[in-house]
């Protein structure tokens, strides 16, 4: 199965950050996962950043959102909230809770204690394994193992833990795959149906009592309600043999186990033409979106020094500036690749890829990208299309203006590189090498 726990569209839950060109990258990644043939994605905060309507819409296509809580404002289920698929023999359930998010006028969600017990009771008489994908913070999927050992399997979806090897809590097996693509989780389990997993069945026996007293009262539940329901009642029975023989003769029964590993999604991975065919549109879209801002506004001319005063270039001069005091700084930053950043994007047509393009520029790298900020981006002057001396010290106009006296620019930092130079980015960055590479010399 392929599966995904959710917060996949957009990096964060700012609706006022998100630009054109993220949308379209939204629903790219939708036509990919279509493409893939994933089994089930759960919705996280992150996937409605642009509202309810790209989410809807692909469902309705047969994208497989699940979401167990997230309801209309009147309480009505706007997606599956779970998924049932058959693995061999093994019948498989899937639920998907998505994380706490601002009600908006077409969609709320409410907490699992309300939305979760119903489904799990039915899944857990419908099905031989369970799983979760959470988008809840790590402490209320504790409280839901604990409450629920019926649920073997629980995928989270914290964007800022990225890969977390599998950990068994109660009866269930935590694990969750770096946000956003970045990484492969592969999990293989060898499910016996014996109920528990392996560590449970050796450490913890009150899990196996609450298991089997949970399934009793399924069973009553059951025959009380559809005596003629025998599928679900010979499952359930079954537990209960099973939870019994573990008890008295636990030596006797098959243990569940698993393996996983993580795998890198680089570059040197065999590539799906299908994907790239989409990928290759994607970029395309983005640049034609991007090129229309740019005409819209377009760039300044100039042969001089860059106009300073100007709102847009935010109190940056240009490296030129810079060097006509420190030579033999500017005469460095010439030879490096930071000079020629915007290269490198040019080859690849990103050059109007705004969250590539922030990386490659001169512009206050501390700033957020709303919609005006794009703009200024696409139409820069040529003397800030690079990674100049002020993107790493700050704008250097008042330095500029009183003739060396104003001492304004800020030290260079690990955390400095750090906001392009991410492991995502650059995983080999270094921060003493490059600086001992690029820093400028004293004069």
């Amino acid at each position: 199965m392929l599966l995904d726990s959710g917060n996949i569209l957009f990096k964060a839950a700012d609706k006022a950050q998100i630009l054109d060109q993220d949308v379209l990258t939204a629903k790219t990644i939708v036509e990919v996962y279509t493409t893939l043939h994933y089994d089930a994605m759960a919705i996280g905060p992150y996937d409605l950043t642009a509202g309810l309507e790209l989410v809807t819409r692909t469902f309705a296509s047969g994208t497989p959102w699940i979401s167990a809580n997230l309801l209309t404002p009147s309480g009505k289920p706007i997606f599956s909230p779970w998924v049932v698929k058959n693995i061999g023999e093994t019948r498989v359930g899937i639920v998907g809770l998505t994380g706490n998010i601002t009600p908006a006028t077409d969609y709320v969600t409410v907490s699992w204690q309300e939305s979760l017990p119903q489904y799990i009771d039915e899944l857990s008489t419908a099905c031989d394994f369970i799983i979760l994908l959470s988008t809840l913070e790590k402490s209320e999927n504790d409280a839901i193992a604990e409450l629920f050992p019926q649920i073997q399997l629980i995928i989270s979806s914290d964007p800022k833990a990225g890969n977390v090897a599998p950990l068994i809590k109660h009866n269930s097996l935590f694990t969750q795959t770096h946000t956003r693509g970045k990484y492969l989780g592969i999990l293989n389990v060898s499910w016996s149906k014996s109920v528990v997993w392996q560590a449970v069945l050796t450490d913890s026996p009150t899990i196996i009592a609450d298991l089997e007293k949970r399934y009793q009262q399924q069973l009553q539940t059951v025959e009380a309600d559809n005596k003629d329901n025998t599928t679900k009642v010979d499952r359930l029975q079954n537990n209960l043999r099973v939870l019994k023989e573990l008890q008295a003769n636990p030596q006797n029964v098959q243990p569940d186990t698993y393996t996983f590993r993580f795998r890198s999604l680089a570059d040197h991975i065999k590539k799906n033409p299908a994907i790239d065919q989409q990928l290759e549109l994607l970029k395309q879209e983005i640049a034609s979106t991007n090129r229309k801002a740019r005409m819209a506004k377009p760039p300044e001319v100039s042969s001089g020094p860059v106009d300073s005063t100007s709102s847009s270039q935010g109190g940056f001069t240009g490296s030129g500036q810079c060097g006509e005091c420190h030579n033999k700084q500017y005469a460095k930053w010439l030879d490096s690749a930071h000079a020629r950043a915007i290269e490198s994007l040019t080859r690849e047509q990103q050059q109007y890829n705004v969250r590539c393009l922030s990386c490659h520029v001169t512009w206050d790298m501390n700033g957020n990208i709303g919609s005006e900020m794009r703009s200024n981006l696409l139409t820069l002057p040529q003397e800030l299309t690079n990674v100049g001396c002020e993107s790493c010290h700050g704008a250097g106009k008042m330095h500029v203006d009183s003739k060396g006296e104003a001492k304004t620019f800020k030290e260079v930092t690990k955390a400095t590189c750090t906001i392009c130079h991410t492991p995502e980015m650059d995983a080999q960055f270094n921060f003493q090498t490059r600086l001992s590479q690029l820093g400028c010399v004293l004069d």
